[in-house]
């Protein structure tokens, strides 16, 4: 039996949503230092190490090509004759050649060259990025930019850059992650041939490019652009839950008048 609960408290079926709110720092087109703000919520969600382990391990995983292969002793060229005959040499008996033991012989158990593409769900797709996110954004490895299209020249990109390094106060910086806008897309002319360096586009981001480097720096019309889209998301939900509620006051209308009849 479900104990009821006692009087005056209520049982809340709806909890809240509690926001994630992780600052960053921005800078601006000159690697100065401006403000820091607040990471939206759906850039950075909860933090899920298994979730975040599997994303990682598919993504590992499809990048290997997977062509190694290995000839077994149906396929390696050899004698048809026995080895030796059957006894009285006191050694241990043989039929071919081919054999695994043998030098020259077939693979037992070798690499067959099949690709096997491993996939995941798009929900898992989302949490393992966000989840990764989040671990760089505690690890103080997260910063956005300002003005990233006002760069016309690689010289003036890598010298801010360098200013941007210095002001992190984390260990050793081995590679950076670019992260556009759809909108900045010319922007990747500019900052292409700084070593170790690599550029991406948000819609690209997945766990496994932002978890392997070592700082990530994202454009701040990203954040913008997502703002909006999330606008007319939220509208749409608001318009499926009104509709759900009017369906299910109809249902306990007909309930209730069902009860009535019966009695």
């Amino acid at each position: 039996m479900r104990k009821k609960p006692a009087p005056g408290k209520r049982i809340n079926k709806t909890q809240k949503k509690i926001k994630i709110m992780i600052k960053v720092n921005v800078y601006g087109s000159k690697g100065l230092k401006k403000t820091s703000i607040n990471l939206p919520d759906n850039i950075v969600g909860k933090f899920n190490e298994a979730t975040l382990a599997q994303a990682m391990f598919v993504y590992s995983d499809n990048t290997h090509k997977k062509t190694a292969r290995a000839k077994t002793r149906a396929e390696v060229w050899a004698t048809g004759a026995k080895v030796w005959r059957q006894k009285g040499t006191g050694r241990a008996r043989h039929g071919s050649r081919r054999a695994p033991i043998f030098v020259g012989g077939g693979k037992a158990h070798g690499p067959k060259g099949i690709k096997r593409v491993l996939d995941l769900t798009k929900k898992i797709k989302s949490l393992g990025l966000l989840s990764a996110i989040n671990a760089k954004a505690k690890e103080n490895r997260i910063v956005v930019v300002e003005d990233i299209a006002s760069i016309k020249k690689t010289k003036d990109a890598s010298k801010a850059l360098e200013k941007v390094i210095e002001s992190q106060s984390t260990k050793e910086i081995k590679s950076i992650l670019l992260v556009l806008s759809s909108e900045n897309k010319n922007s990747k002319l500019v900052f292409r041939n700084i070593k170790g360096l690599s550029v991406q586009y948000f819609p690209n981001l997945n766990a496994y490019i932002v978890f392997r480097n070592s700082l990530v720096i994202f454009d701040k019309e990203v954040f913008l652009k997502n703002k909006k889209s999330n606008k007319g998301d939220e509208k749409k939900i608001e318009k499926t839950l009104k509709s759900k509620n009017k369906y299910s006051k109809k249902i306990s209308i007909k309930k209730a008048k069902a009860k009535k009849t019966k009695k």
